[in-house]
C-alpha cells in the first residue's frame, strides 16, 4: 500500500495508550522494555543539563512512559509532551505532574522557535515519512545550546526483515492487517548529514538492547508443540543479540544524543 502523510496522521492520531496496548499485556515484553527504559533515563541523567528553569518538548511523547523515565526526579520548569492521540496524551497528563500536552504534527509543531532546553523524540523517527523534516524541526524548537536525546532502531543486515516479518505475525489469526509501522532504519554515517543539514551536532551515542518479543507474537498463537519448540529457541539467539554483539543482532536501537551549536 502506498503511505501517505495523511494516512499516517489519522492512523497514529487513533492509537490508544501504549503501555497498556505493547506492554502489559504482555509478561514477555515488559521486562525488555523495563531494561529499555532504564538505559533511557540512565543517559538522559549523564547527558542532560536538567536544572529548575529547564523547557522540555517531547515529540511523539505517546502516553508519556519514556518521558517519565528519561525525566525521572530530575528538576525541569515546564514539559510539554506533543503527540497526534488525544487518548495517549490524557494518559501522559495523568503520569507525569505539572506536564502540558499539545495534539500536533512533530514535524510542524505550533510553537515559538529556539523556546526549549531539551527534547525528546523516542521512537518516532522511523514514523515518520520524512525524518530530515523532523530533525531540521528539533533544530528549530532547540535554544543555542540546546539538547535533543533521540531514539531510533538501528540498521543492521537482519533487522528490516525481522521487523516487516513480525509486522505481518501480529495481524494473523484473524485481524486486521496493517503496515509496517517502522518506515526507516537509523545508521550514524547516514544521522550525521540530516543532523548537520539541521543544524545539529551528535555528541554522544550508544547502541542499546531491545530484544524482539517473538514470544508474544509466534507461541501466543502457536498451535503446534513444534512451532513452541521453535520460537524459544529462536528467542533464545534473540536474547543474546540483544546485547549489541556484531551486526546480525536484531533488536537494537540507537540513543543520539545531539546539540545545536551556539
Amino acid at each position: 500500500m502506498d503511505i501517505t502523510k495523511d494516512y499516517l496522521i489519522r492512523y497514529y492520531s487513533q492509537q490508544s495508550d501504549d503501555e497498556q496496548r505493547m506492554y502489559k499485556a504482555d509478561r514477555t515484553r515488559t521486562y525488555a522494555q523495563y531494561l529499555r527504559l532504564r538505559e533511557i533515563a540512565d543517559f538522559a541523567a549523564r547527558h542532560l543539563p536538567f536544572s529548575p528553569a529547564a523547557r522540555v518538548l517531547d515529540l511523539g511523547c505517546g502516553d508519556g512512559y519514556a518521558t517519565e523515565h528519561a525525566l525521572g526526579r530530575q528538576p525541569c520548569s515546564v514539559c510539554i509532551g506533543l503527540d497526534l492521540s488525544f487518548s495517549k496524551l490524557r494518559v501522559m497528563r495523568g503520569r507525569i505532574e505539572r506536564c502540558h500536552t499539545i495534539a500536533a504534527d512533530a514535524e510542524c509543531v505550533p510553537l515559538k522557535s529556539a523556546s526549549f532546553d531539551m527534547v525528546f523524540c523516542f521512537e518516532l523517527l522511523e514514523h515518520v515519512l520524512d525524518p530530515l523534516s523532523l530533525l531540521v524541526e528539533i533544530g528549530r524548537l532547540l535554544r543555542r545550546d540546546g539538547r535533543c536525546l533521540i531514539s531510533a532502531p538501528a540498521d543492521s543486515i537482519m533487522q528490516p526483515a525481522v521487523i516487516s516479518t513480525l509486522s505481518r505475525l501480529k495481524y494473523l489469526n484473524g485481524r486486521k492487517k496493517r503496515f509496517n509501522e517502522h518506515l526507516h532504519f537509523t545508521s550514524i554515517a547516514r544521522m550525521r548529514p540530516m543532523l548537520a543539514e539541521a543544524r545539529l551536532t551528535m555528541v554522544a551515542h550508544k547502541l542499546v538492547g531491545f530484544q524482539y518479543p517473538l514470544r508474544s507474537v509466534v507461541a501466543a498463537r502457536a498451535r503446534s508443540g513444534k512451532l513452541v519448540s521453535l520460537e524459544r529457541r529462536i528467542s533464545g539467539i534473540l536474547r543474546f543479540g540483544s546485547f549489541g554483539i556484531g551486526p546480525l543482532t536484531f533488536g537494537n536501537e540507537y540513543l543520539l544524543l545531539c546539540v545545536r551549536p551556539r
